[in-house]
């Protein structure tokens, strides 16, 4: 059955007109100036039902510029009613059917839907008189990507000049030849960490880098490896991940890394942004070699490649076996980065199925483990299924007593996904 996006957007509409109005029956001698939805929070298994804040020109927040627009600082907002929550189950289960980018098209539709909602809302709340035509009603998320789609272009210079400055920074780099983007860019994540200024923060920085890295990986690669060299500015972590999340080994970039773990001297933000990119980019056996510069808070590096799969690397639990043979005592300290395997169903990648299936008879529990809980995110045929369930039956006869007693929330998952 296709989702009800339309019911779904008159719902946000309603939830927002009765927030608002509920707000001006008690505050009849305020003016309100803005509503906001806010809150978002989706994870690849929920999308959660956002908040919905109202604030007037009376409040402490309005008159001061940091607040004025956090909703999270307001002194009114709504809460999730019943209904709401059941909108939210029945998103999140249509956001979990499918497989791929599925869910992040479900969640980006939920936010064109809540952008219309506000503009209509505004539009109804300002006919019926209970909003000047000067109040805005605005989705408010973390990166404040959504405003600007909810107002106008001149409302969003005159209410937020920030997001107004960033988009033309935005624009202009945009325009820039590639070698020149990468520059900038790494200009722009050094201001973020060493002024209030940064047009753009660390955020877009970061995001813009490593797409940039992967399509010119030369270029990018050449840019940070020169900044981390010279720059004493910025957190040598921010640098490394970039680095960690391009993903494609330079022997330059070993070299560094290798040399910077040697040095890190048992420091444990340093034994981890350095050793942790050189497990992400297949050099667990370095780390290995070096372990005894690695701090122990840090030995959860190893689990890095597991936390969420990638098509373009295909999932191999060797290098970790060989590390686990040779340093059983990170085992533990893997069960917070592996011990749920990963969270999105669209993270698991066709190919990496049979290696997920052999991990489910590794001699360590913690690969065991590992593939038993991402195996419930994988596309499984019927003949795959199957095969889970009799691979379950085998797992409550496990070694480890931590397994069994999973076996039935394995189970439960299982059948719930099916459902």
């Amino acid at each position: 059955m296709a989702f009800d996006w339309a019911g779904l957007t008159e719902h946000i509409r309603l939830a927002i007109v009765r927030a608002v109005s509920e707000f001006r029956d008690g505050h009849r001698d305020e003016t309100i100036y803005g509503a906001a939805v806010f809150g978002f929070y989706a994870d690849g298994e929920i999308i959660a039902w956002p908040l919905i804040g109202v604030a007037s020109e009376k409040s402490a927040q309005a008159t001061d510029a940091d607040l004025r627009w956090h909703p999270y600082d307001w002194d009114w907002s709504r809460e999730p009613s019943d209904v709401d929550q059941r909108w939210s189950e029945l998103l999140s289960k249509s956001a979990r059917d499918g497989d791929d980018d599925h869910f992040d098209k479900v969640e980006a539709r939920f936010y064109r839907s809540v952008i219309a909602a506000c503009k209509s809302a505004r539009k109804q709340l300002a006919a019926a008189g209970v909003i000047d035509k000067t109040c805005l009603v605005v989705a408010v998320d973390e990166a404040e990507e959504l405003v600007a789609k909810c107002i106008s272009k001149a409302q969003l210079r005159r209410h937020f000049p920030h997001l107004d400055a960033a988009q033309v920074e935005r624009d202009r780099i945009a325009g820039l030849p590639v070698t020149e983007q990468v520059r900038e860019w790494c200009d722009l994540l050094i201001a973020d960490a060493t002024s209030s200024d940064a047009p753009l923060g660390w955020e877009e920085s970061r995001e813009a880098l490593i797409a940039l890295g992967r399509a010119e990986p030369d270029l990018a690669l050449d840019a940070i490896m020169s900044r981390v060299r010279e720059t004493t500015d910025v957190p040598e972590w921010r640098w490394m991940f970039v680095i960690d999340r391009i993903r494609i080994s330079r022997p330059d970039v070993v070299e560094y890394l290798t040399s910077r773990m040697r040095t890190a001297r048992g420091d444990e933000s340093a034994s981890r942004w350095s050793a942790g990119p050189l497990v992400t980019l297949g050099h667990t056996d370095i780390v290995v070699t070096q372990f005894d510069s690695l701090n122990p808070g840090a030995y959860d590096v190893f689990g890095g490649p597991y936390r969420a799969l990638d098509p373009d690397h295909p999932l191999d639990y060797r290098p970790l076996e060989a590390a686990l043979t040779a340093h059983p005592e990170i085992e533990r300290a893997l069960v917070s980065v592996m011990g749920t395997g990963v969270t999105r169903h669209h993270d698991v990648p066709v190919g990496d199925v049979a290696a997920l299936f052999d991990g489910l008879r590794s001699p360590w529990a913690i690969i065991r483990r590992h593939a038993a809980f991402t195996l419930l995110h994988a596309p499984l045929d019927g003949a795959g299924r199957q095969r889970f369930l009799d691979s379950l039956a085998e797992l409550e006869n496990d070694p480890d007593p931590e397994i069994t007693a999973q076996v039935p929330l394995l189970r439960s998952i299982f059948a719930d996904r099916r459902t």
